[in-house]
């Protein structure tokens, strides 16, 4: 992977990559604990967010809010580029604090809306995005174009969500692997197994192990881990102690949480700091 622009500052991170020959095997499926706006410039894939599959193609971009789950499938027959920039909500709550601006991430159901394609929206997209990637200059005045521009980006998505939403209908309908991460999300620290789930949606285990590895890049039980140690992160940065944290969040003994969290993020409990 060839990087060509990183900007980072405290709660803002911009990246600018290009794989001239992608690894279909180097993208696994994960979450950040900060918003996501990914911009499409050249490739050949679809994004699976949630379990709900999109198709890419030049000039797309993607949201995805914190904790919600995504995983890339890439082919390796094009040159993969891309704009990435995460931030948290803190960039924008002195100008919002009743995060409006947010509405296009957090009033929507796992997985939905997360594609929005070029010829869809009445803004250039790509013009704000492209724009934070800038020549260094003082550090005062390229945060302030940033932000400007990230702001910009974020009331005209929110404003063309608002009227997408209004044209959905209560009908649509919806897939099954959709209705399954609904219900692993409402229960998520709850005492179920593969068993009852299969049961619950009246299909064998295997088939439906099957169905969500296809949908999500990922097994059932490794989907549930990666949102179980979203949640106890962020517990744990707020605060939390880390004995209450680990048997609220679904793990019956110290050690496996510990494991599991440091395999994960690459860092223990104890020693993990809000960014």
């Amino acid at each position: 992977m060839s990087t060509l622009y990183t900007y980072s500052h405290n709660n803002l991170l911009i990246s600018h990559s290009l794989d001239e020959h992608p690894d279909t095997n180097k993208f696994s499926m994960h979450a950040h604990d900060s918003n996501e706006i990914f911009y499409f410039i050249s490739g050949h894939g679809k994004y699976a967010v949630e379990g709900n599959m999109y198709d890419l193609y030049p000039g797309c971009i993607m949201i995805m809010r914190a904790n919600e789950t995504h995983k890339l499938h890439i082919e390796p027959d094009l040159p993969y580029e891309r704009i990435v920039i995460n931030f948290a909500p803190s960039i924008i709550m002195p100008l919002d604090p009743e995060m409006h601006l947010l509405e296009s991430f957090l009033d929507r159901p796992n997985g939905q809306w997360n594609r929005y394609s070029p010829d869809e929206l009445d803004f250039d997209a790509g013009k704000y995005i492209k724009g934070m990637i800038l020549p260094k200059e003082s550090e005062y005045n390229q945060r302030l174009a940033i932000t400007s521009r990230l702001i910009c980006l974020l009331y005209d998505l929110s404003t063309h969500f608002h009227k997408t939403r209004q044209k959905e209908t209560s009908n649509t309908p919806r897939d099954m692997i959709a209705d399954v991460v609904d219900y692993i999300n409402t229960n998520l620290f709850g005492d179920w197994n593969l068993d009852m789930l299969s049961a619950h949606f009246y299909i064998s285990k295997s088939y439906l192990n099957r169905i969500f590895k296809n949908s999500t890049g990922c097994s059932i039980w490794n989907y549930v881990l990666i949102k179980r140690l979203m949640v106890a992160r962020e517990s744990i940065r707020n605060g939390t102690p880390i004995t209450t944290v680990y048997r609220a969040c679904g793990f019956n003994d110290y050690s496996t949480f510990f494991r599991r969290y440091r395999n994960h993020f690459g860092v223990s409990p104890k020693d993990d700091k809000p960014r």
